[in-house]
């Protein structure tokens, strides 16, 4: 028994060292190419040389918590999510192709590569290393809520052969591949105790956003932020006609409108645990305040979308407390009406104008795009035109007097560029994360309901704001949609697992975070 026992380990030994080897060869390559890029470093932009630099501090800083590796960097993911519009862009600003056309991309996918990307691919290293180098967690196995994920970027792939830009169908591609991969890693590593510190980034993403939009509300600047990338035209933005001297809110989003839904995801979550019966009465302070910083914001983004997706998901978030039987939100909803007539003489003229003084053509525009994108979808019926290639059909289809701009409407732009089988795996991406919340809904376990409920009314204030708008895949929004889903997928996992498995203590979105252990492996 012991020979035996010695050739099993042995054995083993004998399997490891290739990845030992390799191992060995990548700490000795990194030298050179840290050289490299230290070489090229100071000849970088400044907004690509601070991208660089945080990157490199957080990589640092992360070294204090090395045991907890995954953790940190998971956690740091969370936290970037609104810096994701900060882009790297590659095979992109110098190519010779329609101006138009590229500018309509940025909603459509390039290769980029943003802050929340580099601790992405931090997490994979760590990942691969765990499975194939110390083999210390099993392959991941693909799981029946990966289908529509799979499929959607399959149909990104089917849309590219008939495309007439096929380097823009490829990036379109490549855009919707490094979001799957997100959903695909966070799905398996989002636990029980990484929840307090996803409420936590939440808070901290509203607290900045409502900050700076009024900021740039009362000032006038920093309207391009993003857009702009840090360099030249910060102040800068279209008007819309009937509010011309409104300075919309932007944050660190592409567009007022864009920002509007961030934040009208963003608001069901401080709303929810506000009301939590966990939460600390210092804390039911706190998220009362960041809710209705949130609400400020939306208001300021001066989006009628967004208000609307706003108002709704926010609506559907009370009628489930009150259907739970917790009436304690009752009251506070009493006081924040009137708290908020009281604030109308500040605010009504603005929704006011807004909604009923701005030309109604402006909105009557974008139904005329519904026929233009119907033709291109019919003709290219099951593949679609090409991902990315919108503008470039409109070339061929476009009607006198419709807006020369993407269709207003996300199941039409991804029907035109991707056809039946790209909306249907589109539909079935977000559909199906709608549907596994409600199952932990109806199973009422905390902390999970609290966080379902969260996901289900940030997702459906999205898929109601896709309804008349374009920007549902602006960086910043998109990457938090798919956060969203990887979420549906790790509450519904976490919750079943609560049934056999009981927690060993609480652990809620409602009380500070707590420190965290390593991470476990992939599933």
């Amino acid at each position: 028994m012991v020979t035996a026992a010695w050739n099993a380990a042995a054995a083993r030994r004998g399997a490891r060292w290739p990845w030992r080897l390799l191992g060995v060869i990548l700490a000795l390559a990194g030298g050179p190419v840290l050289a490299f890029i230290s070489y090229h470093l100071w000849s970088l932009d400044s907004q690509h040389l601070v991208v660089i630099v945080v990157a490199v501090a957080l990589s640092a800083l992360s070294m204090l918590f090395l045991p907890r590796f995954s953790d940190f960097l998971l956690v740091s993911l969370m936290f970037s999510l609104p810096l994701a519009s900060f882009t790297k862009s590659f095979f992109f600003t110098q190519w010779d192709h329609d101006p138009r056309a590229k500018a309509a991309m940025r909603f459509s996918g390039i290769v980029a590569v943003s802050l929340p990307d580099i601790l992405l691919l931090a997490l994979y290293t760590m990942w691969f290393a765990n499975i194939f180098m110390l083999r210390a967690v099993p392959l991941p196995r693909l799981h029946r809520h990966d289908l529509f994920p799979l499929l959607l970027v399959a149909a990104c792939l089917f849309s590219m052969p008939g495309s007439p830009v096929p380097k823009a169908a490829l990036f379109g591609t490549v855009f919707t591949l490094q979001h799957v991969l997100m959903y695909f890693y966070l799905s398996r590593h989002i636990e029980r105790r990484h929840l307090p510190w996803i409420a936590a980034a939440f808070g901290v993403a509203i607290l900045g956003e409502s900050l700076l939009g009024v900021f740039q509300y009362l000032t006038g600047k920093w309207l391009s932020l993003a857009w702009s990338r840090g360099v030249g035209g910060l102040d800068t933005q279209y008007v819309v006609p009937g509010i011309e001297h409104v300075k919309r809110a932007t944050g660190t989003t592409f567009d007022s409108h864009a920002y509007g839904i961030y934040l009208a995801m963003l608001a069901p979550l401080p709303f929810i645990l506000t009301f939590a019966g966990a939460t600390r009465d210092r804390l039911r302070l706190m998220w009362g305040g960041l809710f209705l910083l949130a609400c400020v914001a939306i208001v300021l983004s001066f989006s009628r979308s967004a208000w609307i997706s706003a108002a709704v998901s926010l609506s559907v978030v009370w009628i489930m407390h009150v259907a739970w039987g917790e009436r304690r939100v009752l009251t506070p909803t009493a006081v924040f009406a009137l708290f908020l007539l009281a604030l109308s003489p500040w605010y009504a003229p603005l929704i006011y104008t807004r909604i009923f003084q701005t030309d109604s053509s402006l909105l009557t525009s974008r139904f005329d795009q519904f026929p233009v994108a119907w033709d291109i979808w019919k003709d290219h019926f099951v593949f679609g035109f090409g991902v990315g290639n919108y503008m470039d059909a409109l070339n061929h289809y476009n009607r006198p007097g419709v807006l020369d701009l993407p269709v207003h409407n996300m199941a039409l732009w991804v029907a035109a560029e991707a056809g039946l089988f790209g909306l249907i795996a589109f539909f079935g991406v977000m559909f199906g994360a709608l549907r596994r919340c409600w199952r932990v809904l109806r199973e009422r376990r905390e902390p999970y309901t609290r966080f379902a409920l969260a996901t289900f009314a940030a997702l459906l204030a999205y898929l109601i704001d896709g309804l008349t708008d374009p920007l549902f895949r602006e960086p910043t929004v998109y990457t938090t949609v798919w956060v969203l889903v990887a979420l549906s997928v790790a509450l519904l996992r976490m919750d079943q697992e609560a049934v056999t498995v009981p927690a060993r203590a609480p652990a809620t979105g409602t009380s500070a975070p707590r420190p965290m252990r390593a991470a476990g492996g992939g599933r």
